[in-house]
């Protein structure tokens, strides 16, 4: 046993004393960060930044909607609108390291640099009424 821990501090000590990254680790700790957050989940999948774009604040929340209901995703308390934008801003901040910007025509508030990718929301189901 103590061969093996002085062979793992001489690979530490190779490696420059960081350790080696598992992509299994990584990605289940990603998984895990998805599912507490839903919305950085969204951020990441749904949500496109790109410098020029914009889309209705209403629009971003009812794609969200969409997607967490059709990805059978809990909400976690982000249903609320308030809490959704706050979430949303706090995941920019981490992994875009930038506030939400906004901008408002004619009495619209849209979110700047952000346009949703339409592809990865549920399609929407067509439901059909048959009369006798």
């Amino acid at each position: 046993m103590l061969n093996w821990c002085l062979e793992g501090a001489e690979r530490l000590i190779n490696n420059d004393y960081n350790f080696t990254e598992s992509k299994a680790i990584e990605k289940v700790t990603n998984d895990y960060k998805e599912e507490q957050n839903p919305v950085e989940a969204y951020l990441n999948e749904v949500l496109v930044y790109e410098e020029g774009s914009s889309e209705t604040k209403k629009a971003i929340l009812d794609a969200y909607k969409s997607w967490i209901e059709g990805e059978g995703i809990s909400v976690r308390g982000t249903d609320s609108p308030q809490r959704f934008w706050r979430a949303l801003n706090n995941s920019t901040k981490i992994n875009l390291n930038s506030e939400l910007t906004y901008k408002k025509i004619a009495g619209t508030l849209y979110l700047r640099d952000f346009k949703i990718d339409y592809s990865k929301l549920p399609k929407e189901e067509v439901k059909y009424t048959f009369s006798n």
